[in-house]
């Protein structure tokens, strides 16, 4: 057996590519093989940037695609969030194959994103996988003081707010 090898497919938006790419990086130093799976539309974007048109051959790119004719709007995330729950996981899922069924290439040992969706495909396949937030500190702090805000009244079980008087926002300060 070679190296590691890892599939990694983030959410195809900028807040979740970057830091995948980033960890992608950081694996690569530690002797991962990486193929980044994005989308042919971002897959684009991400080519014109690297240096010299070079990729890190540690890292290969591998575009799949997202399920969106090249004329619909990328920005409406609810359009994009349908299509990339219909079509990336069986496009995942067909480069996964191809990858292990090729004697040219380490098998994937492991995928990496943040969608439940291509993770599910890892117990379906015998691969490991591992879950990668992108989450900024800013919701992560407001998800974990949700039993707080509900305690002291600003919010009710429902995630609902609660109207206060303003002396009663003093006393929970």
């Amino acid at each position: 057996m070679g190296k590691p090898h890892a599939i990694v497919a983030p959410y195809p938006v900028q807040g979740h590519v970057i830091p995948h790419m980033e960890l992608s990086h950081r694996l690569v130093k530690c002797g991962f093989k990486i193929t980044f799976v994005n989308t042919e539309f971002n897959h684009k974007r991400i080519a014109a940037t690297l240096h010299n048109g070079q990729e890190d051959s540690q890292i290969q790119m591998a575009a799949i695609s997202d399920g969106l004719s090249a004329a619909e709007d990328r920005n409406d995330i609810g359009k994009l969030t349908e299509a990339v729950i219909r079509v990336l996981p069986k496009e995942v899922e067909t480069l996964i194959k191809n990858i292990n069924g090729s004697d040219n290439q380490d098998d994937i040992t492991c995928i990496i994103s943040d969608m439940g969706w291509v993770l599910e495909l890892g117990p379906k396949m015998g691969i490991q996988t591992a879950a990668f937030s992108t989450m900024g500190a800013g919701p992560v702090a407001l998800m974990s003081n949700i039993p707080k805000l509900i305690d002291t009244g600003i919010i009710n079980p429902d995630g609902k707010m609660i109207k206060l008087k303003p002396q009663s926002i003093v006393k929970l300060i």
